[in-house]
């Protein structure tokens, strides 16, 4: 009961500070008109002319009654109207957002799997070098070190924002289909279902399985010339994975994001003409 008188004040503070200064004058009328109409009472008390007869004859506070009852009634009407508009912008802004957030997200992944193809491709042409007998630096050594050690994780990575994109497209269009419209929702799940995730997922398993190109399973110790061919085979089925499973264009989903957004700041302006 506490609360839901804290929550009804709250409210009013804050409908109060929205339609400043309508009731201010809502306020004077109110409490001005009976104040107005007993000052005429006393007046005309005893009645001194045909006017003050007249006047004593009127019920006015019977009218004036009546007038706060509707007044209040539509008082209510207002504040229930305007915590159900306030309420609808609340839950467009929040959907707006997380539409923006996912478009970075898409955004995100896109750029990781570039990045990760282009580097995967880089330490495929030293590995090449390295196997015409052709002499590296060590810094091209130590980058094709670093690209066997770290692109697993990568691509582990990359499954993940792709599983969290699709999960969250399914979300938003379940928590908002309220604001999103049938065909909006439709539209973005079919984009997101077009990702290779379960490609990458099959690759990602297999890839957390990689022999260590360090110690073979009897323990001993590989040379250097094996180790060179293991990374070379693993790099390969990695580019391989990232190259031949390409996330493909984002657009159309960036479009369709776009669009329901577009959408959204329609609704937000309607709903701030309401307010």
């Amino acid at each position: 009961m506490i609360n839901a008188i804290f929550q009804l004040g709250r409210n009013t503070v804050t409908w109060t500070r929205e339609n400043w200064p309508k009731w201010p004058i809502a306020v004077a009328a109110i409490i001005g008109l009976p104040a107005m109409f007993m000052t005429i009472d006393n007046a005309c008390s005893p009645i001194s002319n045909g006017f003050c007869r007249q006047w004593l004859s009127f019920q006015w506070e019977t009218i004036v009654a009546g007038l706060l009852g509707l007044g209040g009634g539509y008082l209510a009407l207002t504040a229930v109207k305007w915590q159900d508009t306030n309420q609808q912008r609340r839950t467009i802004d929040t959907c707006r957002k997380e539409l923006v957030e996912l478009r970075t997200l898409i955004h995100g992944a896109k750029n990781k799997h570039k990045a990760i193809s282009k580097e995967l491709g880089d330490a495929l042409e030293i590995c090449r070098l390295i196997e015409q007998g052709d002499d590296i630096s060590p810094v091209q050594e130590h980058y094709v070190a670093l690209a066997q050690q770290n692109k697993p994780q990568e691509i582990d990575e990359l499954v993940n924002d792709m599983l969290t994109i699709q999960d969250t497209v399914k979300q938003i269009t379940l928590d908002f289909r309220t604001v999103i419209s049938l065909i909006n929702r439709v539209g973005l799940n079919r984009h997101v279902s077009g990702l290779p995730l379960k490609a990458y997922q099959s690759a990602s398993t297999e890839i957390s399985n990689f022999e260590n190109i360090y110690f073979a399973e009897n323990g001993m110790v590989r040379g250097i010339d094996e180790r060179r061919a293991m990374i070379t085979s693993q790099l390969s089925f990695m580019h391989l994975t990232v190259h031949g499973h390409l996330i493909g264009s984002t657009n159309p989903t960036i479009w369709h994001i776009d669009k329901v957004i577009r959408d959204l700041d329609g609704q937000i302006r309607k709903l701030a003409r309401l307010l």
